[in-house]
């Protein structure tokens, strides 16, 4: 399994338009093979920091998804949402001996 951690930083006063749009991204997520979960998250201080939080099966799964046209074009959607690029890390869990 895989944990994707997806940060991006919203454009003030774009908050209720870029929800919209990644729950909407999240909903397809969800139907993707090799999802497993994802959590979504605020930045305490900066509420305009958003965090997601997924595990994958596996990360050619995830790539899979990744690579999707209909990942793109959601993705395409939020772009102009967000103050600066969206970070992206692909992790593999670490396994205990």
């Amino acid at each position: 399994m895989v944990c994707v951690i997806i940060q991006r930083k919203v454009r003030k006063g774009r908050e209720s338009e870029f929800f919209k749009a990644l729950f909407h991204l999240r909903s397809q997520a969800m139907r993707h093979p090799g999802y497993v979960s994802a959590e979504t998250l605020l930045g305490h201080d900066n509420p305009l920091l958003n965090v997601v939080i997924s595990t994958w099966h596996s990360a050619e799964q995830w790539q899979a998804w990744f690579n999707s046209a209909e990942r793109e074009a959601e993705q395409a959607k939020i772009e102009p949402l967000l103050s600066s690029r969206t970070t992206i890390f692909v992790l593999d869990f670490m396994e205990h001996e």
